[in-house]
C-alpha cells in the first residue's frame, strides 16, 4: 500500500477515494544508491595532502605526560593531588566486583538495567581512580590495582549495556562474542583502556607485559579491527559484512580510543 499522508488521514472518510487513488496512480520510480551524487564532503575538504601538513606526526604527538613523566606530574597543585590519592586510596585493594551471566539477564528477564549498570560503572570508576593515582603519586603503589581493572573488563565478554543488545541477531539477552556490536558504552570503555595504556603502559610492564599486551589486543580485536576491514583478523573474516553492528554513536566515542592506541609511548 502507497504511504497515507496528512491529507488522508484529515479527510478521515472522505479520503477513500483519495487511498484508492494513491493505490493505482503510478509513481515515479525510486532512484537507486547508484545514481545518487557522491559529495564527499570530509574527503573533499580534508585531503591526504592537508592532513599530512597540519597533523602532528607521531614522535611528537604527547597529550599529556605519561604516568613516567614526573616532572609533569608532581606540578599538579598539592591541594589536587592530595584528593586524587584519596579517591585511588579508597579503592586500593578491593576486588573489581564480578558480572555474572544471571545479572546480564535481568534486563531480558525483567527490564532491570541498572543494577548490571551499577557494577559494570563501579569497575571502570575503580580502573580510572587507580590510573589517576598512580600519575600524581608515581611509587607503583597503584599498579596491581590497575592490572587488576584492565584484566577484568578485557575478560568482560561485552563492554556495553545489555539494554542495547536489541542490535544482535540473536535479540536481547546474552552477548553473541561472535557478533560483535560498537555502542556508545563499549565504544567509552575501549577509549578509557587505551588511555590507560597510553598513560601507565610502562609500568604496567612491571606487572607483567601480558597485561599491556591483552589491552591492545582488545581493543583492537573489539573496537578499531572491526571498523576497519582492512585490519580485520581470521577470526572476524569469518562473518558476513552486514552481521557487525556499528550503532549510531557520537565518532567521539571510537576515536577516542585511536589517538593513545596509534601512538604508543
Amino acid at each position: 500500500m502507497s504511504e497515507i499522508t496528512r491529507r488522508v488521514i484529515l479527510t478521515g472518510a472522505a479520503g477513500a477515494p483519495l487511498l484508492a487513488a494513491q493505490d493505482t496512480a503510478p509513481r515515479a520510480p525510486t532512484p537507486g544508491r547508484e545514481t545518487v551524487a557522491r559529495k564527499r564532503l570530509l574527503s573533499a575538504r580534508f585531503t591526504p595532502e592537508a592532513l599530512q601538513k597540519n597533523l602532528t606526526g607521531r614522535a611528537a604527538w604527547k597529550p599529556y605526560p605519561t604516568a613516567a613523566d614526573r616532572d609533569a606530574w608532581s606540578a599538579v597543585a598539592p591541594a589536587d593531588r592530595a584528593e586524587i590519592v584519596k579517591a585511588g586510596e579508597a579503592v586500593l585493594g578491593k576486588p573489581y566486583a564480578p558480572l555474572p551471566a544471571t545479572l546480564f539477564l535481568d534486563y531480558a528477564r525483567n527490564g532491570n538495567r541498572s543494577r548490571w549498570e551499577a557494577v559494570q560503572n563501579a569497575r571502570r570508576a575503580h580502573l580510572r581512580y587507580a590510573v589517576l593515582a598512580e600519575c600524581v603519586e608515581g611509587k607503583g603503589r597503584f599498579l596491581d590495582d590497575i592490572g587488576d581493572g584492565v584484566w577484568a573488563i578485557c575478560e568482560e565478554s561485552f563492554w556495553g549495556v545489555p539494554a542495547h543488545m536489541g542490535a544482535q541477531k540473536r535479540g536481547v539477552g546474552l552477548p553473541d562474542i561472535q557478533e560483535p556490536i560498537i555502542e556508545l558504552f563499549s565504544a567509552e570503555t575501549g577509549a578509557m583502556l587505551a588511555w590507560t595504556g597510553y598513560l601507565c603502559g610502562k609500568q604496567l610492564d612491571k606487572v607483567n607485559p601480558l597485561v599491556r599486551e591483552r589491552l591492545e589486543l582488545e581493543v583492537e580485536r573489539r573496537l578499531l579491527g572491526d571498523l576497519d576491514e582492512d585490519r580485520r583478523g581470521p577470526a572476524q573474516e569469518r562473518h558476513e559484512p552486514d552481521s557487525r553492528r556499528v550503532l549510531p554513536i557520537p565518532v567521539r566515542h571510537v576515536t577516542g580510543a585511536c589517538p593513545p592506541w596509534h601512538f604508543r609511548p
